[in-house]
Parts: C-alpha cells; sequence; structure tokens
C-alpha cells in the first residue's frame, strides 16, 4: 500500500463560461501536488478530460461509476460525504459579518442558567467536546485535518467495517488456511483497508498489517466514532 490520493474535480468559473479540470494527487496527509487543465470553453470540453483522467487512474468509466470495480494497479473510488461541515459554516459565516461595513452592534444575549444536574452537564460537554474527538482520532492514526479528500460518507465507512470484519473473521481463525496464505489473505485486507479509510502515516512509516485482535478492536473503535 503506497497511501497514495489522486483528486479531480470539475470546475466552472463564476464569472465567466470558462470551465477547468482540476487534479491533485499525493500522498495522504500532505498537500501533494496539482494540475489545471483549461480553460475550456464548453462544460463537456471540460468533463471530457474529467472522464479521460478518471478512467486512466481507475481503469472504470466516469459514466458507469454505479458499477464501479477496483483494477490491479489502479486508484480505488473513496465516496465522499460533500454537506458543509460546521466549521465551514462558521468559517462562512465569519466572513460574512467581517465584510458589513454597517452591521448592525451585536446584541447582547442573557443565557439563562441550566436546570440539568452538574453531572449530567459535565457528560454532555464531554461528549460534544470536539477537540476531545480529534484528539481520539488521532490515536487511531486517522487524522481528519489532514485527510486530502475530506469527510467520508457512510456508505464508505460501511465499506470499512465490511473489510476489517474479514479481517476478524480470519484473525478469530474462523476461516480456515495455511499460515502463508493467512498473511497474504491479511497483507491484501489491510491494503485494502487503508485505501477504503485514509489514514495519515509518516513516509517512513509503512501502515502496518493488521494480524491481530488488538489492532482489529482499534479499528472498529476508529470506525463507530467516525
Amino acid at each position: 500500500n503506497n497511501n497514495k490520493f489522486y483528486a479531480i474535480q470539475l470546475l466552472e468559473d463564476d464569472n465567466a463560461p470558462r470551465f477547468y479540470t482540476y487534479t491533485r494527487w499525493g500522498r495522504v496527509g500532505e498537500r501533494g501536488q496539482d494540475k489545471t487543465f483549461g480553460p475550456y470553453s464548453t462544460g463537456m470540453a471540460a468533463m471530457a478530460e474529467f472522464c479521460k483522467k478518471f478512467n486512466d487512474k481507475t481503469g472504470n468509466h466516469w459514466e458507469d461509476r454505479a458499477n464501479f470495480s477496483k483494477r490491479g494497479g489502479k486508484y480505488d473510488l473513496v465516496d465522499m460525504d460533500m454537506m458543509d461541515t460546521d466549521d465551514t459554516a462558521s468559517k462562512a459565516a465569519a466572513s460574512t459579518s467581517g465584510s458589513t461595513s454597517d452591521a448592525s452592534p451585536a446584541v447582547k444575549v442573557e443565557k439563562e442558567a441550566s436546570k440539568m444536574s452538574t453531572e449530567l452537564q459535565r457528560l454532555i460537554a464531554l461528549i460534544s467536546n470536539k477537540d476531545m474527538m480529534v484528539r481520539t482520532m488521532k490515536e487511531f492514526e486517522f487524522d481528519a485535518s489532514k485527510c486530502p479528500l475530506g469527510k467520508l460518507s457512510k456508505q464508505q465507512i460501511k465499506r470499512g467495517f465490511a473489510v476489517i470484519s474479514q479481517i476478524s473473521d480470519i484473525v478469530e481463525g474462523k476461516v480456515q488456511m495455511s499460515a502463508s496464505a493467512r498473511r497474504d489473505a491479511l497483507c491484501d485486507l489491510s491494503s485494502q483497508f487503508y485505501t477504503i479509510i485514509p489514514h495519515d502515516y509518516p513516509r517512513s512509516v509503512r501502515p502496518p498489517i493488521i494480524s491481530d485482535s488488538g489492532s482489529v478492536k482499534t479499528k472498529i473503535r476508529m470506525l463507530e466514532a467516525l
């Protein structure tokens, strides 16, 4: 597993009838390199370049992506959640308020004291603590802030669960195979897992093979936290 990504985007200029195909590639956790093709005068021309790149990198046709099949030596397709995140919404709100020179004075809002018990307030604060969530994910070698692809979709996470389930069956001895076949299967499935759920490992560190019950449980907890 080379722990690499390749992103392709089709872009439209907001101010003119110009279209571009944008690509970015590199190692997960790093900015990587990028290249822009265009401008094109029509969306169809930019789309043709997009489809060509998609086919070159995956061995699949974009028009038939519903039947996507992973090809050896090619990139897999990662399903992303394109919904706006809370951070994006906050940045947009901050930008809007900051650009308005004649904005009305801020209105001070008095907060009513909570009627919940102190213990319950602490529990809710702990559950909704984003910093703690980020720290927890980093303990699993998964840094969402460095993931070049953004937030993974629920479908993508389900794919991760499916692979880790197969690994678990082999580790627990539910699948009978020779030692060499077991090693090869765990190596292949681990590679699949890291492809489906991108991890942020340093260049000097090769993603480890998931080969024991402790590692399986750690990955399951990570998926549950996503």
